[in-house]
């Protein structure tokens, strides 16, 4: 944000147009709120640029953030829309974190054929060891960056999910049950389910829920209670991934207290993409940051694209339970599920690859 906001205003000087997009609104607001660039949804983008209502053409230049994340064919085109218009593109990610959920590995290609500019030095995170162990998971070195953590105290191991659910629960009412700027972390939705069940429980025993609730999907949201929006609403001016904190409860109606201040009030009969915000699955929490995480790890859902989202989350105090043996988990934590595009494989001498029509 630091980086494109300066390039914003060199843009803006020599008489170019800035315009911003993300695969994700929340990464489309987020990059508008922290470099004024004009931000929109990848796919709002494309469609505003096909029907021109953008002022798109040589003197444009379009940020894509969060580039690694887009599928090769939305890449296709981003990249088509450019140079029909003649816009220069700007793309900017990072192919170590989470993956595009379809064909993907177009942004990683790109990086090994051209030239290009990298931030090289961790700036979230306070402490020397923590940034390095923030490298060692981004590089598949989970051998070395686990133990750092478990030297000081902040791995435990579990025999089962459960019993790591119970362990980090217990220490998130110890050291976070009353602070904003925490986040729990799961790999699948059942674990972050169960963990918000009982990250609610604690919460209400100790007196920080209000006794007026509303009922949404099963489940009952009460006055206190930190919730999630699940999906976008222009309406409602909220973004899939946002989190907030219920102020009023009744009937079916919510007000929330969202991140930037605001208050937005909700009826969950038209809108109930409302959930529980105490845990996030690691792909919710991508490009959050918190003072604190729990991470939750162990299990299928392992590998090291989630290890490094998850340790990269918070600026203090990142805590693991560990739900299965910890030197599997490990192995786990150094695989990776990194896409390739077509034509890095075709370039490889040990494969030969049949075009079929």
């Amino acid at each position: 944000s630091t980086l494109f906001a300066a390039a914003r205003e060199i843009w803006e000087a020599q008489g170019l147009t800035v315009f911003g997009t993300a695969l994700s609104g929340k990464a489309a607001r987020g990059l508008q709120e922290t470099t004024a660039i004009q931000s929109h949804t990848l796919h709002r983008t494309l469609w505003q640029i096909q029907h021109e209502a953008l002022p798109f053409g040589s003197a444009a230049v379009l940020v894509v953030d969060e580039a690694a994340m887009v599928g090769t064919r939305q890449l296709a085109e981003v990249f088509e829309a450019c140079l029909k218009h003649g816009a220069t593109l700007v793309l900017c990610g990072d192919p170590k974190q989470l993956q595009p959920i379809e064909l993907g590995g177009v942004f990683s290609e790109l990086l090994c054929r051209h030239r290009m500019s990298e931030l090289s030095q961790i700036r979230r995170q306070r402490e020397e060891w923590v940034r390095q162990a923030v490298k060692d998971f981004a590089f598949g070195r989970a051998d070395q960056a686990l133990p750092a953590y478990e030297q000081r105290g902040m791995v435990k191991a579990n025999e089962n999910t459960w019993s790591a659910i119970e362990r980090l629960i217990a220490d998130w009412k110890l050291e976070a049950i009353s602070h904003d700027s925490t986040v729990i972390l799961a790999g699948t939705m059942a674990e972050v389910s169960a963990l918000n069940r009982r990250a609610q429980q604690e919460r209400q025993e100790a007196g920080f829920l209000g006794r007026e609730s509303v009922s949404n999907g099963g489940e009952a949201i009460f006055v206190g209670d930190r919730v999630l929006f699940t999906k976008n609403s222009m309406a409602l001016g909220i973004m899939n991934g946002d989190v907030g904190t219920v102020e009023n409860a009744g009937g079916d109606t919510l007000t929330v207290r969202v991140k930037d201040g605001g208050l937005v009030t909700v009826d969950v009969r038209t809108y109930d993409h409302v959930r529980l915000g105490y845990a996030l699955t690691t792909h919710k929490a991508q490009g959050m940051t918190a003072e604190k995480a729990f991470v939750l790890t162990g299990g299928s859902m392992t590998d090291r694209e989630l290890s490094y989202v998850q340790a990269s989350r918070a600026r203090g105090v990142t805590r693991w339970y560990v739900a299965d043996d910890l030197p599997q988990v490990v192995q786990q934590m150094k695989r990776t599920h990194e896409k390739c595009a077509a034509t890095s494989l075709a370039a490889a001498p040990e494969l030969e690859l049949t075009l079929n029509r």
